[in-house]
């Protein structure tokens, strides 16, 4: 499995590599928000939240899904026939650990904005019922 780009031929298996890393999840509960006065401050600001290996000061996250590296390896068979011994898709996965965990106040949290979310879309679905000014 060495990365590399070809030209889609004639043939018969197509391979194709996912790689991931450092795929994260995070909900800073009670956090500050960020402050900037323009677009590349704000880039430069979201990029320094995102976890890195090769990084010295990690930031200090609430992770509901720590961050995780691995691939992906897929076999897609482009044969039309149908052989019931030879699959269609065949995937290979490989992660090195997976760790989750979700505090009371995060998932309360969540539970809120889902309730916003709610809140809202009722709004907009009886926007046409409101009279006008």
């Amino acid at each position: 499995w060495d990365p590399a780009f070809i030209k889609e031929t004639d043939v018969e298996f197509l391979y194709k590599v996912l790689e991931m890393k450092n795929f994260a999840m995070y909900w800073n509960s009670g956090g500050e928000f960020l402050k900037y006065k323009s677009t590349k401050q704000m880039g430069r600001l979201m990029d320094q939240l995102i976890y890195k290996d090769n990084q010295k000061n990690h930031p200090n996250h609430q992770y509901i899904l720590s961050p995780i590296s691995g691939f992906v390896n897929v076999i897609l068979n482009k044969n039309e026939l149908k052989h019931l011994d030879v699959p269609k898709i065949m995937v290979n996965v490989m992660i090195n650990k997976i760790s989750m965990s979700l505090s009371e106040y995060q998932y309360r949290n969540i539970l809120h904005l889902s309730g916003y979310f709610a809140y809202y879309k009722r709004g907009i679905d009886n926007h046409k019922f409101r009279p006008d000014k």
